[in-house]
């Protein structure tokens, strides 16, 4: 439900993608019920996984694997992994590099009217890779004008001077 255009596109905006990949997984969650299906489905396509579970006569993640795509195959060990070191990271000596705090405490609004960038910046302050860091989703360094508004997101200390701005 993503869409995407020369200006915007929704599946680089981490708020939107976020939303929409927990929806899928959700969803595919709610016909696999378990997650290692769950993610090949996420990986190679629900179809793919069906038609795979029907050659291998299992709905066993490990009994069907050697049927699916070698990306896919590759693709379960490594989120596995990635998600025992986020949680262990700590006992392997691993410091976490946080970054700046004004890419950790954000806020979006709503803007109306087009504006570049460098725009952005000149009001707030910040650089043009913050701005763009923090947006995304914009292809162009540019917000195109939009009767439903489209988001922007900022350091949360600046969003009200910036809204002051533009009103």
């Amino acid at each position: 439900g993503l869409s995407s255009d020369q200006y915007v596109d929704q599946r680089c905006d981490i708020h939107r993608s976020t939303e929409a990949a927990s929806k899928y997984l959700k969803k595919l969650y709610d016909i696999y019920g378990d997650w290692a299906l769950v993610l090949a489905a996420y990986n190679a396509g629900p179809g793919r996984v069906n038609s795979v579970i029907k050659k291998a006569f299992s709905n066993n993640y490990w009994a069907i694997e050697k049927y699916l795509p070698q990306q896919t195959r590759d693709y379960i060990p490594k989120f596995i992994a990635t998600a025992y070191a986020m949680q262990y990271f700590p006992e392997y000596g691993i410091i976490a590099d946080n970054p700046d705090l004004d890419l950790q405490l954000t806020k979006e609004m709503k803007v109306f009217k087009d504006i570049s960038f460098e725009e952005v910046g000149l009001i707030t302050g910040l650089s043009l890779e913050q701005v763009q860091i923090l947006n995304p989703q914009y292809v162009k360094n540019f917000i195109p004008a939009s009767s439903d508004g489209n988001f922007i997101t900022l350091p949360k200390r600046i969003i009200n001077a910036f809204n002051h701005f533009l009103s």
